[in-house]
């Protein structure tokens, strides 16, 4: 009738982590300060080189929420383009994550397994390494010792 409004699609964004409980045992160690810096925010960048099938994904800048979709759109292109048997992902270059990073990783190597591929994760910083640790992914996703 009068007055109805019309309303669009709901442009509300899926939470990508939703379902992981991790964020209590995130948010109740200390020593991780999830501070939002908004200024002067780095730009996260996926640099990508591939080798007989073997795809090194490197990141970048600060992984955290308003990234994570952009980076794991990125990393799907560069997935589908190549196929790799193995990717590595080589996050010598992050500044920062947060729970976001857990589900961009976590994602990664679920489109891995599906492609019967592996993946490995090499040169976390110590901010990035405690976030993953604190979420146990760890346990699931190969940490390989960095490699210079």
């Amino acid at each position: 009738g009068p007055g109805t409004e019309i309303r669009g699609p709901d442009r509300k964004q899926p939470n990508l982590t939703e379902g992981l409980s991790y964020n209590e045992s995130i948010q109740n160690l200390g020593a991780l300060r999830l501070e939002r810096r908004l200024e002067g925010r780095a730009r996260m960048s996926v640099t990508c080189m591939e080798e007989n099938r073997c795809l090194t994904a490197s990141l970048s800048g600060e992984l955290d929420h308003h990234r994570a979709r952009e980076v794991m759109e990125e990393l799907d292109r560069q997935i589908d383009a190549a196929l790799p048997r193995k990717l590595t992902l080589d996050l010598a270059g992050l500044t920062f994550t947060d729970s976001s990073g857990i589900a961009v990783v976590l994602r990664t190597f679920r489109r891995m397994r599906q492609l019967q591929g592996s993946m490995a994760v090499v040169n976390a910083p110590e901010q990035a390494r405690r976030v993953f640790q604190a979420a146990g992914l760890d346990k699931l996703v190969p940490f390989e010792p960095d490699v210079k």
